[in-house]
């Protein structure tokens, strides 16, 4: 996700460097009834909006946080980044909070700007011309399942990280040609989300997923169907409680909620009868699973905004805070729209549904492999207590013997340009 990476690149905490919910996020507007809406996928300093004008990276008092690549220059790094979150140009608006608009200017005020006109002109091109480094693969085979997800061990499942490999393969190959090694880089792979499996298992549960394919029950309402249960709250709520509070929520299998009926940015307080009333709602709802015909608890933890800020959840823009977060049962999906919520959005047709891997939950006390966030490191300086010293940009930075000897000053770095590589 966008705030675990931003977190690598930036050494901060989500509550300071501004993506405390990802891949996108509300926020509040000061209106009694509606938030506001944003992707967390914008440059390090765009503004959030109109409504809220401060950087989508921010930090402690609302400033913008460090640029995503400072904690590497200072340590003496030159810095390049593939698929990874706000070090690059994500999109090619020219909007007030577009990245065009933040890096070149738009035009608008009066200063020349041919890279807007470009943007404007190009259409798909201008993606090619201006966004981020990517990398390139082969086609996936989602379409091979009927647009549904994959359930673990089918030939589609085994088949795309086949191809992506060779991709990757390909792509590691061209930075070994242009000089770029692990004897000379040290090369930093993040976690995007760390999803897990919504679904039952395998028909054929001896399958080994690489000689014998897995094979699952067409369909979402089967014991061995593939697919995320979508829960519509707003109708589960009224349906089973009659709590009818107007909210909106980041749709998530650990959904935020912003509560409406303030006027006040931050919104109402956590003590506010209808947002207690609200969590105490949520925390008996159940739900009638369509896989298993179990009664289950939608709610595992609420977490308010004391735990959230004990879970670094307290923006540092207090638009942006929750008013509190439901950490839901990780088999269910909830949002708040559709006529019943209780399937999947496409039940029919071939295995599952179109989503079968969702991101967010309650960590186990132990933690085992497929229930953590990891991040690797591989290359020069790849040894313990060695290699760049990435704290956290807002303690005094102390680097190894190691470390000064060869640092370098880092780049004098302008509000919304990018740093210019080092070659």
């Amino acid at each position: 996700m966008a705030g675990g990476i931003v977190s690598t690149l930036t050494g901060l905490y989500p509550d300071r460097n501004g993506i405390n919910v990802s891949n996108s996020y509300q926020y509040l507007t000061g209106s009694p009834t509606s938030t506001g809406f944003n992707s967390a996928f914008t440059y390090w300093t765009d503004p959030v909006g109109t409504q809220d004008p401060r950087p989508n990276l921010t930090t402690t008092g609302g400033a913008n946080a460090p640029a995503p690549w400072v904690a590497f220059t200072r340590a003496g790094c030159d810095v390049g980044a593939v698929s990874t979150a706000n070090i690059e140009l994500e999109n090619t608006s020219t909007g007030a909070s577009g990245d065009i608009t933040s890096v070149y200017g738009n035009g608008v005020r009066g200063e020349s700007s041919p890279q807007a006109s470009i943007a404007i002109h190009e259409g798909a091109e201008s993606t090619a011309d201006f966004q981020g480094i990517s990398v390139h693969c082969p086609q996936a085979h989602s379409d091979a399942n009927g647009g549904n997800a994959f359930g673990p061990g089918q030939a589609g499942y085994v088949a795309q990280p086949r191809s992506e490999n060779q991709a990757f393969t390909a792509f590691f190959d061209r930075l070994n040609k242009d000089g770029i090694t692990k004897r000379n880089t040290l090369f930093v792979f993040t976690v995007d989300e760390g999803d897990h499996f919504a679904g039952g298992p395998p028909t054929n549960p001896g399958c080994d997923r690489v000689t014998v394919p897995c094979q699952y029950t067409p369909g979402g309402t089967g014991p061995n169907t593939v697919g995320e249960q979508d829960v519509d709250l707003v109708n589960a709520l009224k349906r089973e409680t009659g709590n009818s509070t107007e909210f909106d929520i980041h749709a998530d299998s650990v959904p935020t909620f912003y509560v409406h009926g303030s006027s006040d940015p931050s919104g109402p307080p956590a003590t506010d009868p209808k947002v207690r009333r609200l969590e105490r709602d949520l925390s008996g709802l159940t739900l009638t699973n369509v896989r298993t015909r179990a009664v289950d608890t939608a709610t595992q933890h609420i977490a308010d905004r004391t735990d959230q800020t004990i879970l670094h959840m307290t923006n540092a823009d207090p638009q942006r805070t929750p008013s509190f977060t439901l950490f839901g049962n990780p088999t269910y999906y909830y949002e708040q729209e559709g006529s019943s919520g209780y399937t999947c959005a496409n039940p029919t047709g071939p295995p599952g549904c179109p989503v079968a891997y969702n991101g967010g939950r309650l960590e186990p006390r132990r933690r085992q492999p497929g229930h953590r966030a990891d991040l690797a490191r591989a290359g020069r300086d790849d040894r313990p207590a060695a290699g760049p010293n990435l704290e956290p940009l807002d303690r005094p930075h102390r680097c190894s013997p190691d470390d000064a000897l060869r640092a370098q000053p880092a780049p004098r770095l302008r509000p919304g340009r990018p740093a210019r590589a080092r070659r």
